[in-house]
């Protein structure tokens, strides 16, 4: 530390390490992504074109927040492998952000189908009704599904996003269907930290930062 700070030896004070990046912005420029990110843009002209534009709307608006959530989460990810020495710690880090990542997506999933069990209970005799409530269900699940695929192909499961994009084609219970399989494929890469060992986050050199060991650590060092 002495040798990299001589002026330590005079004023006796610790050098502040810099501070850890909390968002990656570089992970929303990368090859799929980019390829997400536009076959996504197909899926909603379609969408679009076949529904009217009323009906992707709400996925127009989501759009920066799903790329402030892929962006956000690869910074904490590699937040976590840059602070944290155990392997213990780092895999408890990666549990919990992938919790409040899928926290975040579950919410369009539940408003959906509660507006599709709601459309179930209409009567027959109110078309237009009916046509409302699916068309608020797709935009709903279009919404919350722009930010599904881009983080599922952020995580290297860009052939998982491209069906679920397909599946968005089909209509509101077929996207339905996809969306939750597509939540559970994106809780099991996010749960593993070796998906994130496979180049979705390159950890900052080691010595730039503070690390925290933990328990098993001390253990081993008394």
């Amino acid at each position: 530390m002495t040798a990299a700070c001589p002026g330590c030896l005079r004023t006796g004070v610790t050098p502040r390490p810099p501070a850890v990046g909390r968002w990656d912005w570089r992970v929303l420029g990368r090859r799929r992504p980019i390829a997400a990110r536009l076959v996504a843009a197909g899926a909603l002209a379609g969408v679009a074109w076949c529904e009217g534009p009323p009906g992707v709307l709400p996925a127009l608006a989501a759009v920066p927040l799903g790329e402030l959530l892929v962006a956000w989460h690869g910074g904490q990810a590699r937040h976590g492998f840059a602070v944290y020495d155990d392997p213990l710690l780092v895999a408890r880090h990666l549990r919990a952000l992938g919790r409040r990542a899928l926290l975040a997506l579950i919410a369009p999933l539940l408003i959906a189908t509660a507006l599709l069990a709601t459309e179930a209970g209409l009567p027959a005799t109110l078309p237009l009704a009916h046509t409302t409530a699916d068309r608020a269900a797709a935009g709903v699940l279009c919404a919350g599904g722009y930010g599904l695929v881009l983080l599922l192909a952020a995580v290297r499961r860009l052939r998982v996003a491209l069906v679920l994009v397909l599946a968005g084609l089909g209509g509101p219970v077929p996207l339905l269907c996809g969306y939750l399989t597509g939540l559970v494929l994106a809780a099991l890469a996010l749960f593993d930290p070796r998906t994130f060992r496979t180049g979705y986050v390159r950890p900052a050199p080691a010595e730039r930062y503070p690390r925290r060991r933990g328990r098993g650590w001390q253990r081993g060092q008394e």
